[in-house]
C-alpha cells in the first residue's frame, strides 16, 4: 500500500517535470525536429500521466489495493522515464543552457535529442497499458458504489 502511494507521488512528480520540459521546448526558437518531435511525444505522455495522477490520487485503500500490482511494475516504467527527462533538466538548468535560454535556442545535438525521444516513445507505451490496466480496475467499482 505504502509503495502504490508512492507511485503515485512519483506519477504528479514525473508530470510537473515533463511539464516544464515541454513548456522549453515550445519556447525555443528554431526547435529542430527531433524538438518537436520529442514535444508531441512529451505532451502526449503528460496526458496520460495525468490520468493515471487523477485516477490514483486520493482512492480508497481498497482501489489502491486492486491496482497495486500495476503500480508496483509502473514503479520502473516511472524510473526509466525520469533518467532522460532529468538529464535534459540538468541540461537546460547548466550555464550554457541560461545563455542558450536567452536566445531561445535548442542546446542538443541531434543523436542525444532522439535517444531522449526514444525512451520517452518507450515508457509512453508502458504508461498507456498501465493505464488501461487502471481504468479497468478502478473505474467498474466507482459505479458500483453509487
Amino acid at each position: 500500500m505504502a509503495e502504490s502511494l508512492g507511485v503515485a507521488a512519483s506519477i504528479a512528480t514525473l508530470l510537473d517535470l515533463s511539464s516544464k520540459l515541454l513548456r522549453y521546448i515550445m519556447d525555443t526558437k528554431h526547435a529542430s525536429d527531433d524538438a518537436r518531435r520529442l514535444a508531441v511525444e512529451l505532451r502526449s505522455t503528460n496526458k496520460i500521466l495525468a490520468m493515471l495522477r487523477d485516477l490514483t490520487q486520493n482512492r480508497s485503500e481498497e482501489d489502491l489495493i486492486r491496482v497495486e500490482g500495476t503500480l508496483q511494475a509502473l514503479s520502473g516504467t516511472l524510473t526509466e522515464l525520469e533518467k532522460p527527462l532529468l538529464r535534459l533538466e540538468s541540461r537546460l538548468d547548466s550555464d550554457k543552457a541560461m545563455k542558450w535560454r536567452a536566445t531561445l535556442v535548442w542546446p542538443f545535438h541531434e543523436r542525444e535529442a532522439r535517444e531522449i525521444l526514444a525512451v520517452v516513445e518507450r515508457q509512453k507505451t508502458s504508461l498507456g497499458l498501465a493505464l488501461q490496466n487502471v481504468q479497468m480496475h478502478v473505474i467498474p467499482f466507482e459505479g458500483a458504489r453509487i
